[in-house]
């Protein structure tokens, strides 16, 4: 299973986008900031809509009935505490935007990924739900955004 704690944006437009806007700046940090809290809303979003753009396996029915059980049901997928979105962070810096969780909240990387089982109590197989996911749309306002930005500096 990968180690999740940060979302990466691997998109060509961007990074050229950013490039030009570093040439041209001298503290990118301001520009970080807001594409950090840009990722972090789209993550909040992902957990919103119980995953997009593709929508999260629903929860196995031994789980739906251990939290009628406990008075936690109906609820959405990944929200019965809010332990894990609540753990959500940014972190930005002149050179990098991040939107993540720490490595403490292990949840979230089983979450994401998924988790093929094993043996003993906690240890069932677990459906994979990206929650650190930009969709389409998210990738467009962060490009949109920093397009305006380098107008501006020109």
């Amino acid at each position: 299973m990968a180690d999740l704690a940060e979302i990466i944006i691997d998109n060509t437009a961007v990074i050229k986008l950013l490039t030009t806007l570093s040439g041209r700046l001298n503290d990118m940090s301001p520009i970080m900031r807001k594409t950090a809290g840009v990722m972090h809303d789209a993550v909040e979003e992902n957990f919103a809509q119980e995953g997009r753009p593709e929508k999260w396996a629903p929860l196995a029915k031994s789980t739906i009935a251990a939290r009628e059980r406990k008075g936690y049901w109906p609820g959405k997928i990944m929200q019965r505490t809010g332990a894990m979105i609540s753990a959500l962070f940014t972190k930005y810096s002149s050179n990098a935007a991040i939107a993540g969780f720490p490595p403490s909240i292990k949840q979230a990387t089983r979450m994401h990924w998924g988790y093929p089982g094993g043996t003993g109590r906690g240890h069932a197989e677990t459906p994979a739900r990206p929650v650190l996911v930009l969709p389409p749309e998210t990738i467009e306002d962060i490009r949109d955004m920093l397009e305006k930005e380098i107008t501006r500096v020109v």
